[in-house]
């Protein structure tokens, strides 16, 4: 079962609700695990991800003080997150052009509906299948991913496992299991 985790940064509540339920409907349809969090500013997210990674966000562009762009040059540039798909939202089209210097994978339109959304989490899904092996561990109700290529060694004591990998460590406890895009092997 395919697992992300995702990012709203919408500064109107009513919309940032609307958006999480969609994504929650989509997650179920789809059998993904999504676990969402969600921003009401450009700061708040850029502060979060400095301490955690998403693997999807719908970034309003049209935030106060850190507008949306300005937080996606901050995700690309300062925090160097060239892995993060971002989709940006906006109620004016003139943004398009100027957006795709921070790579988008979608520029929606408002207002949103729950198909808009769901093409670009399939689109996500389809891009991440086709890129790589993806390790995925439970820690206590959370479920984290690891890209293959970013993990060191394990190192196993008991049930207790340590992933060693480039940006740090991790450990959780019991066995591994290691997802493909083709089938699951126990480690």
């Amino acid at each position: 079962m395919a697992c992300m985790k995702v990012a709203i940064c919408e500064d109107e509540p009513v919309i940032c609700s609307q958006i999480q339920g969609f994504l929650e409907q989509i997650a179920e349809d789809l059998k993904v695990v999504c676990r969402i969090d969600c921003f009401f500013t450009g700061e708040e997210l850029c502060e979060e991800m400095k301490h955690q990674g998403y693997d999807l966000i719908f970034l309003d562009i049209e935030l106060p003080k850190m507008n949306g762009m300005e937080a996606a040059k901050f995700i690309r540039e300062e925090l160097e997150d060239e892995m993060v798909q971002i989709a940006y939202i906006s109620a004016k089209q003139e943004y398009a052009m100027e957006l795709f210097e921070y790579r988008p994978i979608h520029f929606l339109i408002k207002p949103l509906d729950r198909m808009k959304l769901q093409k670009v989490v399939e689109k996500y899904l389809k891009i991440t299948s086709q890129n790589q092996q993806i390790f995925t561990y439970k820690k206590r109700f959370d479920v984290y991913q690891l890209p293959i290529s970013d993990i060191l060694y394990f190192e196993s004591k008991g049930r207790k496992i340590t992933i060693v990998a480039r940006n740090g460590e991790d450990e959780f406890y019991g066995s591994c299991l290691l997802y493909t895009s083709d089938a699951a092997d126990e480690l």
